[in-house]
């Protein structure tokens, strides 16, 4: 029985041109999870070091201004959404060049709407702010919060992905 992965889901979606074929039995399953790894690896690595890099700049700026852990939460976490997303922008941008600028933006859109409302709005900035009061170090708090805050992102993409196939 074949099968196609689309990254979450959804037909016609903005990693369409980015499936992978997968044969499903009892000695393939491992394969084809390894191959999701992979593809998930190959989108979002730089994306994440982008999005990382961001956040922790953000963050020092944000706290150097205002000298506040809320801010400085919220600042990381746009840095973050920028850097994320704006890495992600530019490949598609490269590897999509017959597509318009808006229309990638749209299938961002589609593609992370949900969980990206639900990730940027609670879950990201408690994480930063959280790890700020529990680690005096700011970047290393930064970091930390960003990697937790990318835990239940993944870890709730993950879950709306395996009821959506």
């Amino acid at each position: 029985m074949k099968g196609e992965f689309n990254m979450w889901g959804l037909g016609g979606s903005f990693f369409a041109n980015i499936q992978i074929q997968c044969i499903f039995n009892s000695r393939s399953s491992q394969i084809c999870r390894m191959s999701k790894f992979k593809v998930w690896l190959k989108i979002f690595f730089w994306a994440e070091i982008a999005g990382t890099i961001c956040s922790i700049l953000a963050g020092l700026l944000v706290s150097k201004l205002f000298q506040n852990q809320s801010l400085t939460a919220i600042g990381a976490t746009i840095g973050e959404n920028v850097g994320f997303y704006g890495a992600i922008f530019c490949f598609n941008i490269y590897r999509f060049p017959n597509k318009s600028k808006m229309q990638i933006i749209q299938e961002l859109i589609l593609q992370f709407g949900l969980t990206e409302i639900f990730d940027s709005f609670l879950i990201r900035p408690l994480c930063m702010y959280y790890c700020q009061v529990f680690i005096s170090n700011l970047p290393v708090a930064l970091f930390i919060g960003k990697v937790s805050a990318d835990l239940f992102f993944y870890l709730f993409a993950y879950f709306f992905i395996s009821k959506t196939e």
